[in-house]
C-alpha cells in the first residue's frame, strides 16, 4: 500500500468513527409507560409521530403514543 492509500484509509476510519459517536447521542424523553398484556400490533403513523397499539383480540386501537 502506497502512503496515499494509508492516507485515505485513516481519513476514512476516522469519518466513520465520528459519525458513530455523532448519531449515539442520548435523547431524554418524556414517554409514557405502557404495560401490554395481550397480543397487540403496533401501527407507526410517520405524519402524526405516533404509534398505536392495536388489541388483536377485538382488532381495535387501544392505545395511541405520542
Amino acid at each position: 500500500m502506497s502512503v496515499m492509500d494509508y492516507r485515505n484509509l485513516t481519513t476514512l476510519c476516522l469519518l466513520s468513527i465520528s459519525n458513530i459517536l455523532v448519531s449515539c447521542k442520548r435523547m431524554d424523553h418524556d414517554m409514557k409507560e405502557l404495560l401490554v398484556e395481550y397480543l397487540a400490533a403496533y401501527m407507526v403513523n410517520g405524519a402524526e409521530a405516533s404509534v398505536s397499539v392495536i388489541n388483536l383480540a377485538g382488532n381495535e386501537v387501544s392505545e395511541t403514543l405520542n
